[in-house]
């Protein structure tokens, strides 16, 4: 017995929703919205899915506490602009103290490295660690981490970096 193939096929248990489905259930998020939210409340408010420098000084205008520069993991519009390439525009456009957290495509260390050398305060990391809980649990995602860990430890090595709060 294969612990991995159960046999379930989710393409007969596919619904079908109308085209419309969603447009009748929901409103367009608006620049007014987050203002609203961030008037109700004194929590932390995190935005997620900026790509544009544009974008991103006006959320620090309205005061959120991070923006998170991402593209969704790209999988609705496959040509669309990567969270690293628009990084660095992005960190010249807001206030120091706004947290930027990017996501999109991290595989190596040297990708983390990459990215808080170009401003990133934080770097999500989603697929591979999903890989890793699939493949062996706690385990295989503490073997990724490593990994990941090694590799930054690397890179910082062969740039010269000892200390990642100098990176530039």
């Amino acid at each position: 017995y294969n612990k991995t193939d159960t046999g379930y096929d989710a393409r007969k248990h596919y619904y079908k929703m109308p085209s419309n489905y969603f447009r009748k259930k929901s409103s367009p998020l608006t620049w007014k919205n987050i203002e609203f939210i961030r008037r109700l409340t004194n929590k932390p408010l995190i935005l997620k899915g900026i790509l544009s420098a544009k974008d991103a000084k006006i959320a620090d205008n309205i005061g959120v506490n991070a923006i998170w520069i991402s593209n969704h993991g790209g999988r609705q519009l496959e040509s669309d602009i990567t969270s690293i390439e628009v990084l660095e525009g992005i960190k010249n456009y807001i206030k120091s103290k706004t947290k930027l957290i990017v996501d999109g495509g991290i595989r190596t260390g040297s990708d983390i490295f990459k990215c808080l050398a170009l401003g990133a305060d934080y770097v999500a990391i989603g697929r591979p660690i999903i890989f890793g809980l699939i493949a062996n649990a706690n385990i295989g995602v503490e073997k990724v981490l490593e990994l990941y860990i090694h590799e930054l430890k690397t890179t910082m090595h062969l740039c010269g970096v000892s200390d990642i709060n100098k990176l530039d």
